[in-house]
């Protein structure tokens, strides 16, 4: 009976310590500026330095933009590379297995993907681009198929209005 009773007690203790609520805060402190109007935002150590980068894919201008961190909140825009038409988002993943981040947008208009492969110092190759069905959004990766190769799932809308899944390979 005592047991059940402690078991009780610290059931309702921990649950109302999980259900305090806590104070969340964010200030604005840097910003950094890029033309093509950004649509997607991504976060990730493309350089392997053990701080935080982050890329943008920038639907008017056709590109992704690579940002260098320096640890402390600051950012360098270090480049740009040409992906598919209007891409609305990006991810970054290991496609090819080598253990440093890769990029990959959507690309609404031109209904494909983009897969820039990273080279572990903050850049990364020319696109190539893999024909999706109409209108592709969001994406996500996983190994969908259990193959041991990361696999895109799309949405798309422009007219198909459906879901679609790119095996690696």
């Amino acid at each position: 009976m005592k047991k059940t009773a402690l078991s009780v007690f610290l059931t309702i203790l921990l649950f109302e310590l999980n259900a305090q609520t806590k104070t969340v805060c964010f200030n604005t402190t840097n910003t950094s500026t890029l033309t093509g109007s950004p649509n997607g935002i991504v976060s990730g150590d493309f350089n392997r330095d053990g701080k935080m980068d982050m890329a943008t894919s920038n639907g008017v201008s056709n590109n992704v933009s690579i940002f260098i961190g320096d640890g402390t909140g600051n950012l360098n825009n270090t480049g740009n590379y040409p992906v598919g038409v209007n891409p609305y988002a990006i991810i970054v993943v290991d496609v090819n297995n080598d253990t440093i981040p890769d990029l990959i947008t959507s690309n609404h208009n031109s209904n494909n993907v983009s897969v820039l492969i990273g080279n572990g110092t903050g850049s990364f190759a020319t696109a190539v681009n893999y024909t999706t069905t109409a209108g592709p959004t969001a994406i996500t990766s996983s190994d969908f198929n259990k193959d041991g190769f990361m696999d895109l799932a799309l949405s798309n809308d422009g007219g198909s209005n459906n879901i679609s899944i790119l095996f690696g390979s």
